[in-house]
């Protein structure tokens, strides 16, 4: 058992830190909500590395770090929802208050204290604690997020789901206490195993997703294109046109929208060498759309011609013909432009080949 733990953590702690440079790293229209998210990851790449120490009593009298670290879980979480809620919101000096408990438990393990016999129920009910505010602050469902317009479902979606594996994580560690205050070794912690294996899934889960730059994730890379945030810096009829015709231009010459899992808002306006939100803001004003939106279009039409001209070619061939790589998002977009699915406009009467 406490081989396999330190295989899933070894595991979990390279996913981990893969996504962490991933999130820190990436072209992200808004920087913070992305470098948040990131910080995320690398807390919890460190949390698995500790967590082996421990197993293989590695840390000696550094045991007391990942208690600390531990309870900089909450607030990191939190840190992350407030700058998906509140993104013109700025860092005080008393955010510095969330890092009180944390500090706490270095100074109680300085003094030795008895109080240290409370560490797990004080990281238990500080992710509970910022688990239930979040909740509270998004209890409206994506409504609470209106303010990023077309990103408000995919964004609720998202911090749902990593607050449910909290409140899931937080449901094992109470666990996992109770199996160790039984006489349990911690090697030997099935809770512990269990909540090892639930969080190297849902790791595997969200590198899959960013890889294949599914929706779910997408949405922090793209959250700068929305209409509500391109009030700013607008350009005048002319330049927009300018730069919207030649942006028009390079997509058709280069076919940029077949790029392999597509092309980013930031990449494309390296192309072109404008900055990122002049060429989102020429997009929103010449096509009334973002550029995602504007890009899945020229894929779409893409898609129809390639029906067209070719009877005998599946949905599959089509999707990836135009530049999808999911077939969901492919669906979606099709249904939503041409209003029928990719199947209904293909023709009931044309069979489709094997995949």
């Amino acid at each position: 058992m406490p081989d396999f733990i330190t295989h899933i953590q070894l595991a979990t702690f390279a996913i981990c830190l893969l996504l962490a440079g991933h999130f820190l790293f990436t072209d992200a229209q808004r920087k913070w909500p992305s470098r948040l998210l990131g910080l995320n990851f690398l807390l919890y790449a460190v949390l698995s590395l500790l967590m082996i120490g421990r197993l293989n009593h590695w840390l000696g009298p550094m045991l007391f770090v990942r208690p600390v670290l531990a309870l900089l879980v909450g607030p990191a979480f939190y840190f992350f929802y407030r700058s998906v809620k509140h993104p013109d919101a700025r860092f005080s000096r008393y955010d510095v208050l969330h890092l009180l408990p944390s500090a706490t438990i270095a100074v109680l393990f300085a003094l030795d204290s008895p109080l240290l016999r409370f560490v797990d129920a004080m990281y238990i009910g500080s992710c509970a604690t910022y688990s239930l505010v979040i909740a509270h602050g998004i209890r409206h469902g994506h409504r609470s997020l209106a303010h990023l317009g077309g990103y408000s479902r995919v964004a609720f979606r998202w911090i749902r789901f990593l607050m449910t594996i909290l409140l899931i994580s937080v449901a094992l560690d109470v666990a996992i206490v109770l199996e160790i205050r039984s006489g349990t070794p911690l090697g030997r912690s099935y809770a512990l195993a269990v909540v090892s294996v639930v969080f190297l899934l849902v790791c595997g889960f969200t590198a899959f997703a960013a890889l294949r730059r599914y929706p779910l994730l997408e949405w922090l890379v793209s959250l700068g294109e929305s209409v509500v945030y391109e009030r700013r810096n607008e350009l005048d009829a002319d330049q927009s046109r300018q730069i919207f015709d030649r942006w028009q231009a390079l997509l058709e010459e280069q076919e940029l929208y077949k790029v392999e899992y597509g092309i980013t808002l930031g990449e494309a306006a390296k192309k072109l060498q404008v900055p990122s939100r002049q060429l989102s803001n020429a997009i929103n004003q010449q096509a009334g759309e973002s550029f995602s939106r504007h890009l899945n279009r020229r894929r779409i039409e893409e898609a129809k011609k390639l029906f067209a001209s070719q009877p005998d070619i599946t949905v599959t061939e089509a999707m990836h013909a135009a530049g999808f790589s999911s077939k969901s998002n492919f669906n979606r977009e099709f249904s939503r432009i041409t209003g029928m699915t990719p199947s209904a406009f293909r023709g009931a009467d044309s069979p489709e080949k094997s995949h």
